[in-house]
């Protein structure tokens, strides 16, 4: 018995529902790599902000779900750097928020 599905090369792949070139996402990640603003992503790209904002969290899901560090094999220095959380559009993911 068949599923009646359809699949493609891009189903559950951060190109799914890609509505601009592929050539943009390389772009995109290019600009965050230099640590470029959403809105200066937008403007460059010319997309909207809103889809600068869903790529961004698309491509922090892909790297969250699949990169996996290899050991290291001499000493390692690490600095510590201190951010404040942001919990915007977390509502609907399973955290537990701390106390601020």
């Amino acid at each position: 018995e068949e599923c009646k599905k359809t699949f493609s090369n891009t189903t559950n792949s951060v190109w799914k529902y890609l509505k601009h070139k592929p050539e943009k996402w390389f772009e995109f990640i290019e600009l965050m790599g230099e640590h470029t603003t959403l809105n200066e992503c937008a403007a460059k790209l010319e997309i909207s902000i809103v889809t600068a904002f869903y790529w961004r969290h698309k491509i922090f899901h892909a790297i969250e779900n699949n990169y996996r560090p290899e050991k290291f094999d001499e000493v390692v220095d690490v600095d510590t750097y201190y951010t404040e959380k942001c919990y915007k559009g977390s509502r609907n993911k399973n955290y537990t928020y701390a106390d601020k």
